[in-house]
């Protein structure tokens, strides 16, 4: 039961999680492809521009190397796209069952809720690596059509962080449905704090109270141009994987005790 309830969740999903693995290709490719007509016309236009916007907009040296290029727009701009996915994925998997009653029909059968809720968050998380897989493969290609010099150890960390990120945002989605029942919440609440932290963390160099409000944000912890730089910092890992973990302490207590919504 519970391999099929893993196994079902995807295998229903399978050609929206397709879909989203080859958009997300495309899209990367496509961007990564632009690359040579932003680095002439636009590389020196950096040099200019004030401390307080390099956070969002890069220096010259992101503009001027793929793997720069990578750090400040494929990674730092891009990665709002698995981000999306994520958070309304993980809205709909187990809150979006609950909505149209199929949560009911299957809870109908001798399972318990938390060996639900466990099997649907991994079938997220592979959701989620299906994705990334997409995303990765867009960035190398499109270095590799271009020959381009690829640091292939600073892409694979900068993947992994953006994978964390993006779970983040998606484990928030799923638990506050988990806990409320509600997608529609849990996908504009998730939402609205994701827009939120971009632009918070993005502007983090705008002045000291922007920066310590920045701590909130998870958009803090995922610096892929410093990344791309050769300055992994493993501290960022750790608290994202923390940030991953302790919502489930909070949503899986309340999803296995309370009463589920009916029509």
């Amino acid at each position: 039961m519970l391999k099929n309830i893993f196994g079902k969740t995807l295998f229903e999903r399978k050609m929206v999680i397709l879909e989203w693995f080859a958009a997300t290709l495309v899209v990367l490719f496509g961007t990564a492809m632009i690359f040579p007509g932003i680095r002439d016309s636009f590389g020196t236009v950096m040099g200019t521009m004030p401390d307080s916007m390099k956070g969002w907009m890069g220096t010259t040296d992101s503009w001027s190397t793929y793997n720069g290029y990578a750090g400040q727009e494929l990674f730092h701009q891009m990665v709002i796209l698995p981000s999306i996915a994520m958070i309304l994925f993980g809205a709909n998997f187990l809150a979006g069952e609950e909505g149209s009653t199929l949560l009911l029909t299957t809870l109908s059968k001798p399972l318990k809720r938390y060996n639900l809720y466990l099997q649907k968050y991994f079938a997220l998380v592979v959701t989620l690596f299906a994705i990334m897989a997409g995303y990765f493969l867009g960035i190398i290609l499109g270095g590799i059509a271009l020959g381009e010099s690829i640091n292939y150890q600073a892409m694979l960390q900068s993947t992994l962080v953006a994978t964390l990120l993006a779970l983040v945002l998606g484990t928030l989605s799923f638990c506050l449905g988990a806990a409320t029942g509600k997608k529609s919440i849990a996908g504009v609440v998730v939402g609205f704090y994701a827009f939120l932290s971009y632009f918070i963390a993005s502007l983090s160099t705008a002045g000291d109270i922007v920066d310590k409000i920045s701590y909130a944000t998870v958009f803090r912890y995922f610096v892929p141009h410093d990344i791309m730089a050769g300055n992994f910092d493993v501290n960022n890992v750790f608290i994202l994987l923390a940030i991953i973990i302790v919502p489930h302490f909070i949503a899986l207590p309340i999803f296995a005790k309370r009463d589920l919504l009916t029509r």
